[in-house]
């Protein structure tokens, strides 16, 4: 991970890693749990047993079962629609401890699930005394009007990640 865009491509090229990300950083910097929109169901956390069905649902998956089974462990939330035993959205927290697989169904978007679901996030660290951040890809306009949205303020300059696999 590097946050001077100036040493990507060296550190891309010096270290042959052949995937990379440019991200903004996104932070709630304050220390008031966020209010949660309406929703006509429940925020459960999910267990181990979810982990394939989140595997097979998000759509920046990477990492494969295991780290799936991981970020089951540090907290996975599903958002799960009144009748319904499938989640229509989840979150959760990749290892570095920032906020992310943050997923709405297709059937379900467009219908505040991604707000109330970053904002649970956002609470979560907060009772875990954390400081509530996310990481979002560049290009992914929506994702980074919805940090704003939520009540998190976005960096003015960009970061990157370089990956093996």
């Amino acid at each position: 991970m590097g946050h001077e865009l100036a040493y990507f491509e060296q550190a891309k090229a010096r270290w042959g890693f052949p995937l990379s990300q440019i991200c903004y950083s996104a932070a709630y910097l304050g220390t008031e749990p966020l209010p949660l929109p309406a929703f006509d169901g429940a925020l459960r956390p999910l267990d181990r047993t979810w982990a394939p069905w989140i595997l097979r649902h998000y759509s920046h998956a990477f990492g494969g079962l295991p780290y799936m089974e991981e970020a089951v462990r540090r907290g996975v939330l599903g958002a799960f629609p009144t009748g319904s035993n499938q989640p229509a959205g989840f979150v959760g927290f990749h290892e570095e401890g920032s906020i992310g697989m943050l997923e709405v169904l297709p059937a379900w978007r467009r219908r505040g699930l991604g707000e109330l679901l970053l904002r649970a996030a956002v609470n979560r660290a907060l009772e875990r005394g954390a400081l509530p951040f996310a990481q979002v890809i560049e290009d992914n306009a929506p994702s980074l009007a919805l940090q704003q949205k939520a009540g998190l303020t976005l960096s003015g300059t960009r970061m990157f990640w370089l990956m093996r696999e």
